[in-house]
């Protein structure tokens, strides 16, 4: 249960101010460190490869019941890829799953964002939609699972979604897909990008926990959008470990 506040969801104003000032606002305001003593620690790891490769391959598998997809080398975009299997296993999960414990939103992005404009509500930022637990726990979740998921929001716009302003085709292990981009989401994107990296935060951990999160989506929605969230998340992670060679 929400009180409710006067404002306006923050995805249909924001601009290079506003996301600058909710990214301030976040660091003071929401993230909040957790210090955890050696076995602790160990266990929120461990929360973490579950929470980020167990249910990765759950979600994954759940993908291809639905859809009736199979995993496979195709050309995705003009780029021949590798099966999601073999993208996977190139994956350093350790290093993904070495997480920062801290206060967490879940589902942070700028439609779970109210800009505030109640004289009676104390902060200038609302937020909505919290997730309820991360892996289990209720009192921290992992500060780069927010990251990633406001990076996600930031490359491809809720309302290119809900507008149907996307294509995708599979045809014959050829696939190709787009999407309408916002432009104020890609100004914020950089934003975002150099936020990460000033306060010593790892970019790429970032992007490729964002098309984790791509792939983790894909079966929790229709046709055709489930399909364009399964390639642009293993082509991401494609480009990702190519460019690097491994992860």
């Amino acid at each position: 249960i929400y009180r409710k506040v006067e404002g306006q969801e923050l995805s249909r104003i924001v601009d290079d101010g506003l996301c600058r000032d909710f990214l301030d606002w976040c660091k003071e305001n929401l993230w909040e460190r957790k210090r955890l003593g050696g076995k602790e620690a160990e266990q929120f790891n461990l929360i973490c490869r579950r929470f980020y490769y167990d249910k990765t391959l759950d979600r994954i598998n759940q993908f291809y019941r639905v859809t009736g997809q199979h995993d496979r080398a195709e050309v995705i975009n003009g780029n021949q890829v590798s099966t999601l299997t073999d993208i996977l296993n190139r994956l350093d999960w350790t290093y993904i799953s070495r997480g920062i414990p801290s206060s967490f939103h879940g589902d942070l992005h700028f439609d779970n964002v109210l800009l505030s404009r109640d004289p009676q509500h104390e902060q200038r930022f609302c937020l909505l939609d919290w997730r309820q637990d991360f892996g289990g726990i209720i009192e921290y979740g992992d500060l780069y699972y927010d990251l990633s998921k406001m990076y996600h929001a930031v490359t491809i716009a809720h309302e290119a979604i809900k507008t149907d302003r996307f294509n995708v085709s599979v045809k014959e292990g050829h696939v190709s897909f787009d999407f309408w981009v916002n432009n104020r989401l890609l100004s914020c994107r950089q934003i975002l990008e150099s936020y990460i990296i000033e306060n010593g935060f790892d970019l790429r951990k970032v992007q490729l926990m964002t098309h984790l999160i791509f792939l983790n989506m894909s079966p929790l929605h229709p046709r055709p959008f489930n399909l364009l969230l399964y390639y642009l998340g293993k082509l991401g992670l494609h480009k990702l470990t190519v460019e690097s060679n491994g992860a």
